[in-house]
């Protein structure tokens, strides 16, 4: 029975989904959880990466109430708690001064001397730091990148990253490292919509140097990279961070762009599943397909979202077009379905302790129902490893069955949830043994939840 009344259905929602408890104070710096999953603060509590890609953040808005302006909306619109940006940035943003490829806030470039990687500009640099404590203030993790590599090889800094040479970006990530070595909010990333591994110069080197003098500063620093998404350099798939194989050994998360509409959730099992040096590997969507952009429409982002929940990622990411480069009209994208879609995945995320779900690969839990593997139609079902909660994803309408000695205890309350708007549909309580049929309400996509009644 769906209950439509405004009074009892708020008082499910309270009782199913305690939103509140992912707005505490979270306690910097961020590490890796004992399993290696997902990260987890100074108190241990699991941080769950919900990212707003914000690449030109530092240096396309020109004032830092208009930085706090963004990062409140943020918080408060989509439930962010994280933003992507790059250390030095790229074309295409508002306002931008570009000198030999340098693009500035404002007038304030990031180097004193053209490109050259050895003169950083102290007032420039002293801007981003403004701009991570901001985000710190308001419980932001910030993903920061040390050089923008480029969309198509136009928009970034792989030409300097060559022309400086080894010595020079080595000096650049000691200077990075040494400058944000107390900023306890912030993880790195390398690459940024790129592989250097396909040019035949020196890019990947120079590049690893970056890495490297970070880390000569930072000796415990996190790294993801950001390399080719699907639509990029023949990679229909995209880039893992761990496939490049240079900077595989320093990739801590192995972080996935996932730009155009592919069922990424193959990808996600499939990494998943993989071990390093006989340790898994936490794995998210550091990057996904924009709002308003090719195949960004919000029921193509919010699956990526769900099938990476159920399948044991540890965080995704969202971004409308006018946010990346800051278009003076980014005020008005604020409320989008995307936005909207966003923070009740997020906030369904935490009402679960996410942090346990596995993928249920060998359809111990999911026996029927589940479609066709690698179609756009699958559905996926994460189960907690103490078997408290199931969570399947059905992208369409269609019947499942359950086996429900896979849940804990001894019953089961089951419900839909409907990825569009949030609201909960009480379905019953069963007994945990035998196997269940359960169909969705109406057509789209839902979430079936199934927790220990206990």
């Amino acid at each position: 029975m769906k209950i439509n009344a405004p009074g009892i259905f708020f008082l499910i929602a309270i009782n199913l989904l305690p939103l509140s408890r992912g707005q505490a104070q979270v306690s910097f710096p961020l590490r890796l959880s004992a399993n290696n999953r997902y990260l987890v603060d100074q108190n241990d509590k699991p941080f769950l990466i919900n990212n707003a890609s914000s690449w030109t953040l530092g240096a396309a808005v020109p004032t830092m109430k208009e930085v706090c302006e963004y990062l409140d909306s943020l918080k408060i619109k989509g439930g962010f708690n994280s933003i992507m940006i790059s250390v030095n940035s790229m074309a295409g943003q508002r306002g931008s001064i570009t000198r030999n490829n340098n693009y500035c806030w404002g007038e304030i470039c990031p180097f004193n001397i053209g490109t050259d990687f050895s003169t950083p500009n102290e007032t420039y640099f002293n801007h981003i730091s403004d701009v991570i404590d901001a985000a710190k203030s308001r419980d932001m993790l910030v993903i920061l990148g040390v050089s923008y590599l480029g969309y198509k090889a136009v928009e970034g800094w792989q030409n300097e990253i060559v022309e400086n040479g080894p010595v020079k970006c080595r000096y650049f990530g000691r200077y990075l490292g040494g400058k944000f070595k107390n900023k306890t909010n912030v993880i790195w990333f390398a690459g940024g919509d790129y592989d250097p591994l396909e040019v035949g110069n020196n890019l990947q080197q120079n590049h690893l140097e970056e890495l490297l003098g970070v880390k000569d500063s930072i000796p415990n620093s996190l790294w993801m990279a950001h390399w080719h998404g699907a639509v990029q350099g023949g990679h229909p798939a995209g880039v893992w961070a761990t496939e490049e194989a240079a900077f595989a050994p320093f990739m801590d998360i192995n972080s996935y762009y996932a730009f155009t509409y592919i069922p990424t959730y193959i990808y996600d099992i499939k990494y998943y599943n993989k071990r390093y040096e006989g340790k898994p590997k936490m794995i998210y969507h550091m990057d996904m397909a924009y709002e308003d952009e090719v195949n960004g429409s919000p029921m193509q982002i919010r699956a990526r979202a769900y099938w990476a929940l159920c399948n044991g990622s540890a965080g995704s990411s969202f971004c409308h077009t006018t946010w990346w480069k800051f278009e003076e009209n980014w005020k008005s994208y604020m409320n989008t379905q995307g936005v909207l879609d966003n923070k009740r995945w997020y906030e369904f995320s935490l009402s679960r302790q996410w942090y346990k779900l596995v993928p249920d690969t060998s359809h111990e839990v999911m026996i029927s129902g589940m479609g066709k593997f690698g179609s756009k139609n699958y559905a996926c079902t994460g189960r907690a490893t103490d078997g408290s909660s199931i969570i399947a994803y059905l992208p369409s309408q269609r019947q499942v069955k359950i086996n429900m000695s896979k849940v804990s205890g001894m019953s089961a309350k089951v419900w839909w949830y409907n990825p569009n708007n949030g609201l909960m549909t009480p379905v019953g309580k069963y007994q945990t043994k035998g196997i269940r049929e359960f169909t969705p309400p109406s057509k789209g996509d839902w979430l079936l939840v199934i927790d220990d009644a206990s």
